[in-house]
């Protein structure tokens, strides 16, 4: 998907602000210059339908990664998209990692 603003490389966003709402693709960039002006941001997760409940888990970074991966398998997300979600989610810290996995999952 391309950015609703400047056509870079983007993933579906919803944002809402005073009862306004809009549903676009936006890249990262794009995404932080609209919170910054004040809009929230719901992003739908690339693997649509696949939900992970990480309540009760302590926050262990290894588990939590363990329960996205086993439920993209459930779910028989392409192992592409599997190969990704692990190259991104590895390449940074403890927040990181759940921001990569809201962006690939639900999380409950």
């Amino acid at each position: 998907m391309k950015c609703w603003l400047c056509g870079k490389s983007g993933a579906e966003r919803r944002f809402q602000r005073n009862g306004k709402r809009l549903l676009e693709p936006f890249c990262d960039q794009c995404a932080a210059d609209m919170i910054e002006t004040g809009w929230d941001i719901k992003m739908k997760p690339i693997c649509r339908g696949v939900k992970v409940k990480l309540l009760g888990e302590g926050g262990n970074a290894f588990h939590i990664l363990g329960s996205v991966q086993a439920a993209m398998k459930k779910a028989n997300v392409p192992e592409a998209t599997m190969s990704e979600f692990y190259e991104e989610v590895i390449s940074g810290d403890y927040h990181h990692l759940i921001e990569i996995c809201r962006k690939y999952v639900e999380i409950c």
